[in-house]
């Protein structure tokens, strides 16, 4: 099948298009962990880079301290290096949550397969549903 096609007939294109906008909404969360994590690793080095350079070798070692807790640049970068991890933090849990919701679903549909591709009507199609999905939308119906 090309797209869709076929699948417009019964009332089991519901089940379909939950199952794909939530393996979807899974894929663009971990899109925007993923994202998160590069801002904060930059963050991260940003900072450090910072700190090797403007106090480490322009300074005492006696001195360290009380540059660093004077220094406004570095209370910014802490500052922003703070928000990038709770922003991390959030996407992860975001991301997660969507995890939890595309598996929490699959599961449900694979339980009670029998029950619902029966009562539709389609029990000849299901392994047609199920190659479409994976092919298409890498959701693998075969099996928990």
């Amino acid at each position: 099948m090309n797209s869709n096609e076929g699948f417009n007939k019964n009332e089991d294109n519901l089940i379909v298009n939950a199952l794909v906008k939530a393996k979807q909404k899974e894929k663009v969360a971990e899109k925007k962990v993923v994202r998160a994590g590069l801002i904060c690793l930059c963050m991260i080095i940003l900072t450090v880079l910072y700190v090797t350079l403007a106090v480490f070798f322009t300074h005492h070692s006696s001195q360290y301290w009380s540059v660093m807790i004077h220094d406004p640049i570095l209370l910014i970068l802490i500052g922003v290096l703070v928000y990038t991890f709770a922003y991390l933090k959030k996407k992860k849990s975001a991301q997660e949550k969507a995890d939890k919701d595309f598996k929490k679903l699959r599961e449900d549909i694979i339980d009670r397969s029998m029950d619902v591709w029966q009562t539709q009507g389609v029990t000849n199609d299901r392994n047609v549903y199920y190659d479409y999905l994976l092919k298409n939308h890498n959701i693998n119906l075969y099996h928990k």
